[in-house]
């Protein structure tokens, strides 16, 4: 496994040969989903892990996001659900995410926000093909959830994941870092919470049934958590071999 103190030179020694891998067909591609409540910590660390493995992150957050910003079709449509705190249609997240994966196939696959649901799990596959794993960060509490939520930030462009006191610009892109729409009003964020609870024990149970589901402890620091997280996703790409 990399270690996540290794040297930039060796990361990219080591993410540059999981992709030749992964292309001259050593390794099938790896899909891993990353459920939790809002606050967890998804963003960071699905980043976290693409980097490392040399995968592709995707985001459903960021796809509604961007959307919206650009003043699309289905930007406009999904505008006012999610100003409420209100599920989207599912059929058009999965046309955001097919859009979103067109032309990618032979990498591994970072997801946070698919599947919504546990009945959403056929439609995904459909779209992803089966997942090989899936870690469900948990463990931290309500009220440390929306301190988090309150003091996230996040590009406007390349929508990479920041908290106040840390950047005021994109290390990337060298603009002004903002606070996500979404988690502006107390209400919209004890909305989201209350659906994540209500849709938890299904997608725990299907996952479970599956022989796929890794509970992560969202609690300790973001190294922390990476570090486990790397251990499984690295034992389930070494159970291929």
């Amino acid at each position: 496994m990399l270690s996540l103190a290794a040297s930039p030179a060796r990361q990219n020694e080591v993410a540059y040969d999981l992709v030749r891998e992964i292309e001259t067909g050593a390794l099938g591609k790896l899909i891993v989903l990353l459920i939790g409540q809002q606050g967890t910590g998804k963003s960071t660390l699905g980043q976290a892990l693409s980097y490392y493995r040399g995968g592709q992150y995707v985001s459903g957050g960021v796809l509604i996001r961007r959307e919206i910003a650009q003043g699309s079709k289905i930007g406009r449509q999904i505008e006012l659900p999610i100003a409420a705190g209100e599920r989207i249609a599912p059929e058009l997240m999965y046309e955001l995410l097919e859009r979103e994966l067109d032309g990618i196939s032979a990498t591994d696959l970072v997801l946070d926000g698919f599947p919504g649901e546990a009945d959403e799990h056929a439609e995904m596959v459909a779209v992803l093909g089966e997942p090989d794993l899936v870690l469900l960060l948990n463990g931290v509490p309500n009220d440390e959830l929306v301190q988090r939520l309150e003091l996230r930030l996040e590009c406007p462009q390349c929508y990479a994941p920041s908290r106040k006191g840390e950047d005021d610009l994109c290390r990337r892109c060298k603009v002004s870092l903002t606070p996500r729409p979404e988690d502006g009003e107390l209400e919209k964020i004890t909305r989201r919470h209350a659906r994540w609870i209500r849709t938890e024990a299904g997608l725990i149970d299907l996952y479970e049934r599956l022989g796929i589901l890794v509970r992560i402890d969202a609690r300790p620091p973001r190294e922390q958590v990476q570090s486990q997280a790397l251990i499984h996703v690295d034992a389930c790409m070494n159970s291929r071999r």
